[in-house]
């Protein structure tokens, strides 16, 4: 895992470590749809929105 699952899934380790934590029903309703209690959507929907919403940090070290 790590670095390798990284490099094979091509995006940055930000993007990696937030897709790995995300809950799609967090998502715009767009995004996904649910059926059957699965919930269906496309990779690439993810990775579009994670590289137009980035991570906000949180915590003492990066608050001015």
């Amino acid at each position: 895992c790590g670095k390798d699952a990284i490099a094979l899934s091509g995006v940055t380790s930000p993007m990696f470590y937030a897709a790995k934590r995300f809950n799609p029903k967090e998502f715009p309703q767009e995004i996904y749809h649910e059926t059957e209690g699965y919930i269906w959507y496309r990779k690439q929907d993810i990775v579009d929105f994670f590289a137009k919403h980035p991570a906000r940090r949180y915590g003492s070290k990066y608050n001015g």
